[in-house]
């Protein structure tokens, strides 16, 4: 008797346990206690999927091959879909065109040096007109402006397909025309970047920029393979004529794809604009690194480009020109 009134007056004993998602307080008791029910902690909540270590399923990497077709989101969207294939066929175009001249001119003199003479005159003009080029996409009807750019290469690339097929081709006209395309690249290019965002929804711009780019590395691949099989059964000036023709589906595009209207912003004159852009990119640092950056692999790193159907012609096929593409 004793002993049992000496267990009913002791002291329960408390013990705090992690249970489940918090920490709970659960109650010793003695055969003759009652069943004390665990209580939560004052300030104790219950925790979130993950906050306790244990994963939280919403916030599980998507599968390997759901990122690979988000990544092509943007094609979903027709009007992007449409300009994509079409920017896909001028883009492998072009390189056909800058393939063909580069054996041209290899051809004609044989000399590397005529070979980075007319590769600088092609990309002069976007190292001086880029900031004005993108002052205009701003300014004009962007839609007009590819349009006209394209149908103006176009022109320029059966110019030079003539000088090819004639026999009158030279390092000077070729380098002329270059120039030529070269502004015209300056201007369209910074206009299509432009006009990016008023295709597709803003859940789906990284995809089309990503599509782009990777427009971009593929068809510099596959323009320069294309080229080498076709030289030696159809001569230089049928790529010219060719690339001509791939400018015809991105005309075509651009006729029936609509723009949305842009909200009308106060501007300064095209001196003005041109020296704010620049001070801009003197402001910020990561611009002035990214365009640094881009300076030196254009400039330097994409030498390799007109000196491959040299080193092909050279090295490779042993001096054989038919074989050098």
């Amino acid at each position: 008797e004793g002993t049992a009134r000496a267990n009913r007056s002791r002291p329960a004993l408390t013990s705090l346990s992690c249970r489940g998602k918090g920490l709970v307080r659960s109650q010793s008791v003695t055969d003759d206690a009652p069943a004390v029910q665990p209580s939560r902690l004052p300030g104790i909540v219950d925790a979130a999927p993950g906050e306790l270590g244990e994963p939280d399923p919403s916030l599980a990497e998507p599968h390997a091959l759901g990122r690979i077709a988000h990544s092509f989101d943007a094609l979903r969207v027709r009007p992007f879909r449409r300009v994509w294939g079409a920017n896909f066929v001028s883009f492998a175009g072009n390189w056909l065109q800058i393939t063909a001249r580069a054996v041209l001119i290899y051809d004609l003199t044989g000399s590397t040096a005529a070979l980075g003479f007319v590769y600088f005159l092609s990309y002069l003009p976007q190292l001086v007109l880029s900031t004005p080029a993108g002052v205009l996409a701003d300014r004009l009807d962007r839609r007009h402006l590819l349009i006209v750019g394209h149908a103006a290469m176009g022109v320029l690339s059966v110019a030079m397909g003539f000088l090819a097929a004639t026999g009158s081709a030279n390092v000077w006209n070729v380098g002329a025309v270059s120039v030529g395309v070269g502004v015209l690249q300056t201007i369209t290019m910074p206009t299509m970047q432009a006009v990016v965002p008023s295709l597709v929804p803003s859940a789906r711009l990284n995809s089309a920029v990503s599509l782009n780019a990777a427009t971009v590395a593929a068809t510099r691949v596959i323009g320069p393979m294309i080229a080498g099989v076709l030289i030696p059964f159809v001569g230089v000036e049928w790529l010219f004529f060719g690339n001509a023709l791939c400018y015809v589906p991105v005309i075509a595009v651009w006729f029936l794809t609509a723009l949305p209207p842009r909200v009308p912003v106060a501007r300064a004159g095209m001196v003005e604009a041109v020296v704010e852009a620049v001070g801009y990119v003197r402001r910020t640092p990561t611009l002035k690194v990214a365009l640094l950056v881009t300076f030196v692999i254009v400039g330097l790193g994409s030498i390799y480009q007109p000196l491959a159907v040299a080193f092909c012609t050279g090295v490779l096929a042993g001096g054989d020109n038919d074989l050098g593409a």
